[in-house]
C-alpha cells in the first residue's frame, strides 16, 4: 500500500487534535487561507509551464500544509497515516517527504513549537 518502510514510520506519528482556543483556530484558519492563496498562484505558474521544478515544490510544498490544516479543521484531529491514506486514494500517489514535513510544520503551529522559515501564524 505504501512505499516499504513507510507504513511503520506512519504508524509512529502521533495525531495532531484541534485546540479548543478560538483565537489560535482563527489563525489556523488565515493559515489555511495562506496556504490556498500560494496553491492558487504557482498552479497559474505550474500551467504555464508544468515540468519546472522551482514551480513545482513550492506548489506541493503549499498542497500539503493545506491539506493537513484542512483536514485538521474540519475532521477536529489528523493522523498522518489517515491523510496519507486519503490522500493516495485521491491522487494516487503521495509525496511522504513533503506530506512529514507539513505534518510536523502544521503540529508545531497547533503545539506552540517553533517553525523555522515561512510566514508563521498572524
Amino acid at each position: 500500500m505504501f512505499e516499504q518502510g513507510r507504513e511503520q514510520e506512519l504508524l509512529e506519528n502521533p495525531q495532531i487534535i484541534k485546540p479548543e482556543s478560538r483565537e489560535l483556530i482563527d489563525k489556523l484558519e488565515r493559515k489555511l487561507g495562506e496556504y490556498e492563496e500560494r496553491k492558487l498562484k504557482f498552479q497559474e505558474k505550474l500551467n504555464r509551464d508544468p515540468n519546472n521544478k522551482e514551480i513545482l515544490y513550492p506548489y506541493n510544498d503549499a498542497f500539503y500544509k493545506a491539506a493537513v490544516l484542512g483536514f485538521l479543521l474540519i475532521q477536529g484531529k489528523v493522523e498522518e497515516r489517515d491523510i496519507a491514506l486519503s490522500l493516495q486514494d485521491m491522487h494516487k500517489t503521495v509525496d511522504f517527504d513533503l506530506l512529514s514535513s507539513a505534518f510536523k510544520v502544521i503540529k508545531a503551529y497547533v503545539e506552540g513549537g517553533n517553525v523555522s522559515g515561512g510566514s508563521g501564524l498572524k
